[in-house]
């Protein structure tokens, strides 16, 4: 809409510059995990919904992808666990003494953030619904993230019933 001055560099300079850094490994990273819809699920997300542009792409820059087999346990009550996840596709059924709480779709957080990241036993079980695809968040990349991201904690602190 206004007049713009811009500096541009050819791509095999730019590709030469970055090469060996952690710039190029960020984003031959991202741009693997974004063919799988990140970005979308995430920012149209309740969740996620709200989050910087540059908080989502860092958690990209955390998350695997994975698919997993029906009725899978994913996280058991009363037991410490390692990683949580955010539902890509697919459900996740939220439990508490064998009792079923809440189902969980695409873009919810799948865990307890605050057991995940003190590592204490969680309060609920969390059993995978017929092959749902989910993005896993490990417990020291979470505590990373929550670290330089304290208000997400916030968001990410669900209380399931």
């Amino acid at each position: 809409e206004t007049d713009v001055v811009a500096i541009t560099i050819e791509k095999t300079r730019f590709f030469q510059f970055i090469r060996g850094s952690k710039l190029h490994e960020n984003l031959v990273k991202l741009n693997s995990i974004r063919e799988t819809n990140t970005w979308k699920t995430l920012t149209e997300s309740h969740t996620f919904r709200g989050l910087t542009s540059y908080q989502v792409t860092q958690l990209e820059l955390i998350l695997k992808f994975e698919t997993v087999k029906a009725e899978e346990l994913l996280v058991e009550e009363g037991k410490a666990f390692n990683k949580a996840f955010i539902v890509k596709s697919g459900t996740v059924v939220v439990m508490q003494k064998h009792k079923t709480i809440r189902e969980l779709g695409p873009g919810d957080f799948v865990g307890e953030i605050y057991p995940l990241t003190k590592k204490l036993p969680s309060t609920y079980t969390f059993v995978a619904w017929p092959g749902p695809e989910l993005y896993v968040l490990s417990q020291d990349d979470a505590i990373q993230y929550i670290k330089k991201n304290p208000g997400v904690y916030m968001k990410l602190n669900t209380v399931y019933n």
